[in-house]
């Protein structure tokens, strides 16, 4: 992935989404897209070279949204 394509995709994040599991703003990724880019893009290149992600990559914030008022059941 060209540092480019990363600058790209991280300028576009909106920055008045939630934060993931690493807690990071995406106000602050996106502020600082031209420092950032360049070491992110090393890491996703390299992962992909290994065939693996990093194992913080791995994990995820699911926050259940019901579409139904009021929630009876929770599966």
């Amino acid at each position: 992935m060209s540092v480019e394509s990363v600058r790209m995709k991280l300028s576009k994040l909106n920055p008045c989404k939630a934060n993931g599991p690493d807690n990071m703003p995406g106000w602050l990724l996106k502020e600082h897209v031209d420092i950032l880019a360049g070491p992110v893009s090393d890491i996703l290149n390299y992962s992909y070279l290994e065939g693996r992600l990093p194992s913080s990559w791995k994990h995820a914030d699911v926050i259940p949204v019901p579409k139904l008022k009021p929630v009876r059941e929770v599966k």
